[in-house]
């Protein structure tokens, strides 16, 4: 049977309408031939299960020719030869846990996730990767400037509500994580992080104001993912981040695109008025000055 003009177009409004649907019905096929993905750098490779809804519409629902994220986890290969202690704030199912995990054999790792459900999945892509659970101290709390309880939705749920504007409020799902403060945890660890990567979706201010103690003393380097469409649902914004962050002398390096770009290239910055991404832009936050960032990850810089 062929269709006219007329029915062509009707054809054609009528996927368009229902292109929700048919996004999901494509990830779901997907899905089913997708069960495990591949992330290589610096000679290292990290398998992660794909074989969860969560997991399998997280990282196939986008395109990652590059690899996952790729010049984030090769600054990450470079900085964590030296590092002694990793804190992956923010960790979700545990690429950027698991990685430097294999890579420094005698670095120690934290890894922060409030929402327990995702605990399974990381454990899971651990046993994948020959990692004894014992290489990564788990840690189910949130982070933040206070000492209290989050209310929180799972993951599962939240995340398929940002994926498809839907309101699941019907569901009632109520959970709770405590709420450490950095300073306070790794003071009874006896040891600060040197090095961490941060994407906690606009609580990064909270975790910020948490942790004076060990900006001050141990200066670390910061892999910050800020959100400057989330900032102000908490009541912050970035210009707070940058300006708490310069009140320790940090300096600040932007990393163009960086969930595809696999270029080393990294855009010096003074300020986070020019971030505008409503996922987040990736931040290379560091005491280091210009040229011994470029040495260390031997990078080029596009502007100053």
């Amino acid at each position: 049977m062929q269709l006219n003009s007329i029915q062509k177009l009707q054809a054609a409004f009528s996927a368009l309408k229902h292109r929700n649907e048919l996004k999901q019905l494509l990830i779901r096929r997907f899905w089913q031939k997708q069960k495990k993905m591949k992330v290589e750098v610096a000679g290292a490779t990290v398998f992660i299960d794909t074989s969860d809804f969560l997991s399998n519409t997280f990282f196939w629902c986008n395109e990652y020719p590059e690899g996952y994220e790729p010049y984030v986890c090769e600054i990450l290969a470079k900085l964590i030869k030296n590092s002694k202690v990793y804190a992956d704030i923010g960790g979700n199912v545990g690429v950027l846990s698991i990685l430097p995990a294999i890579m420094n054999p005698k670095c120690k790792i934290f890894y922060f996730e409030m929402d327990r459900t995702i605990r399974p999945l990381l454990i899971r892509n651990m046993k994948l990767n020959k990692l004894d659970e014992s290489r990564i101290t788990i840690v189910n709390a949130a982070v933040g400037d206070h000492v209290g309880d989050l209310e929180y939705l799972p993951h599962p749920y939240s995340f398929l509500a940002m994926l498809n504007n839907e309101n699941i409020d019907a569901y009632d799902l109520k959970f709770h994580a405590p709420i450490v403060r950095l300073d306070d945890y790794f003071l009874q660890q006896g040891a600060d992080p040197d090095l961490l990567k941060i994407d906690i979706d606009g609580a990064e201010m909270s975790a910020l104001r948490g942790m004076p103690r060990i900006l001050k003393e141990t200066k670390p380097d910061l892999l910050l993912e800020v959100h400057p469409t989330m900032l102000p649902q908490v009541g912050s914004s970035a210009s707070e981040v940058c300006d708490f962050l310069r009140g320790f002398e940090y300096l600040f390096f932007y990393i163009p695109d960086f969930r595809f770009n696999k270029s080393k290239r990294l855009v010096q910055i003074r300020d986070f008025d020019g971030l505008t991404s409503p996922t987040g832009d990736m931040i290379f936050v560091t005491v280091r000055d210009r040229s011994a960032v470029a040495k260390a990850l031997e990078a080029s810089f596009l502007a100053s």
